[in-house]
């Protein structure tokens, strides 16, 4: 039961434990003369049907129980730093830059009454009644905070709308007047893994393809989270489909096969008359994800757009009707020990940089934008790519991707990508984590004075043993600073 507990982690970040085998290799070889020519086709796109306007949309940002509620946090949304703090009535979000003299208010401190105040000037933002500073250190001014409407839903997840509008405005009535895309969400209790979010530096449209697509997971990931490329199934059912249109658009695919004998001996469920696996992949636009593993597990994510190069991943585990034993074991076990937590998150992290790098390629199409524009919309992929077929025929429709770049730069630094920051991605902004890779630090310190002191008093074979306990736990909190990409042959 603990196994398919487990198996919820691989279905955080959108992979399930088996994939049908592919009948093609996908082209995906961008060749360097590419980074030569325009970034964009002149004329390529003539007219967007379904245009798409991004920032009418609502975007989670993060968990309440990640975001750091004595300083302020520093967020990003479609290319615009933000920041969000905890005031007296509840979350509030604006624009990072003091109205003053455009200092980051992320750089500033929480005042003892809540209030955001800049480390610049001393200019202070109260609760969220006014987009006025509550205190001018040298008299009145009309300068106002870019105020960003917010709210917090049952899940914890702090919500913001990426148009700037005056508290109480007929613009910020809008904003609450459009309701949060939760509706499609499993109630919180049946939560496996709690939600994570990790900054992953693929493109949006790259990470949502990546998110929609089967095949790859057990040959990616073989050797992590109990993925093995021994359980890829060949699948006897490929189904996809789309409905809607613009931000009601969504598109699935399920990939079906039968089980073989293996499976059949090693289910937990005796009594189970099942003789095939499914899995299932769903997209509903703007930037909703929705992937089933069998009739209980499935993981639910949000693809939110923060640059050109960068997408954040906010995602959870949930089974329903609920955990199960295996699922509540799980959940046990992390609460007993947080550091079983940030195991889970970090194994996680891993796989998604796996992916960031697998998707270099698809990084460098995306971002020229011969997706969208209809140059790439379909060669070289497979019935189990449906849904990737019909994303990327949306987004020509639609306008393409949120985010593109303008420069050729932004595509050239795309190469050789290999090392990623995990402190950047996820540990920074999780407690968690942050908390390990401190403790691990701090122990590798103490440790380290140990063990000199224990060759200074003779003591050789226990100075041995600290010394080395002391450079595990410093590879722990390297661990949790740097993954340099490598895939188990």
């Amino acid at each position: 039961m603990l196994l398919l507990a487990f198996a919820g982690l691989a279905l955080m970040i959108g992979r399930a434990p088996r994939a049908a085998t592919p009948t093609t290799s996908r082209a995906t070889t961008v060749s360097a003369k590419y980074l030569d020519e325009p970034l964009l086709v002149p004329g390529a796109v003539a007219a967007h049907p379904e245009k798409l306007d991004w920032m009418t949309q609502w975007y989670p940002l993060s968990s309440t129980r990640t975001l750091a509620r004595g300083k302020p946090n520093a967020l990003r949304l479609l290319d615009v730093p933000l920041v969000a703090w905890k005031a007296g009535t509840g979350w509030r979000v604006a624009e990072d830059r003091c109205p003053h003299r455009g200092a980051p208010l992320s750089y500033g401190r929480l005042e003892v009454n809540s209030t955001l105040s800049c480390s610049y000037h001393g200019w202070q933002f109260g609760d969220s009644e006014s987009d006025a500073p509550s205190y001018v250190p040298t008299g009145g001014c009309g300068a106002r905070l870019r105020n960003h409407p917010s709210q917090v839903c049952e899940h914890g997840l702090l919500w913001v709308w990426p148009k700037p509008a005056a508290i109480g405005s007929v613009e910020a009535f809008e904003a609450y007047a459009k309701p949060l895309p939760v509706d499609h969400l499993p109630a919180p209790d049946c939560v496996v893994t709690d939600w994570t979010v990790n900054r992953v530096p693929i493109p949006w449209a790259s990470l949502l393809e990546n998110t929609l697509d089967d095949a790859h997971g057990v040959h990616a990931h073989h050797g992590l989270a109990g993925l093995d490329r021994a359980l890829a199934r060949p699948a006897s059912q490929t189904r996809s489909g789309e409905s809607g249109a613009g931000e009601s658009f969504a598109a699935w695919v399920n990939v079906s096969g039968p089980l073989i004998a293996s499976d059949l001996a090693g289910r937990v469920d005796a009594d189970s008359v099942e003789s095939t696996w499914v899995n299932s992949y769903r997209f509903l636009a703007p930037h909703r994800t929705t992937v089933r593993f069998g009739p209980a597990y499935r993981a639910e994510g949000f693809l939110v757009p923060t640059a050109a190069d960068e997408t954040l991943l906010v995602s959870a585990a949930f089974s329903v009707p609920g955990p199960g034993l295996g699922g509540n074991l799980l959940k046990a076990a992390q609460r007993a020990n947080p550091f079983l937590t940030a195991i889970l998150h970090r194994t996680g992290v891993k796989i998604v940089c796996q992916d960031a790098v697998l998707a270099e390629a698809d990084g460098l199409d995306d971002l020229r934008g011969e997706r969208w524009t209809g140059e790439r919309t379909s060669g070289g992929l497979t019935a189990s790519d449906g849904a990737v077929v019909r994303l990327r025929k949306w987004l020509r429709r639609s306008g393409g991707p949120p985010l593109k770049p303008t420069e050729k730069s932004d595509v050239r630094r795309w190469r050789a990508r290999h090392k990623i920051s995990v402190w950047e991605m996820h540990t920074r902004d999780c407690p968690t984590c942050r908390r390990a890779h401190d403790d691990a630090e701090a122990t590798a310190k103490v440790l380290l004075v140990a063990a000199a002191a224990a060759a200074a008093s003779g003591e050789l074979a226990a100075a041995v043993t600290l010394l080395m306990t002391s450079e595990l736990s410093r590879r722990t909190a390297l661990w949790f600073e740097t993954e340099d990409v490598k895939f188990d042959r």
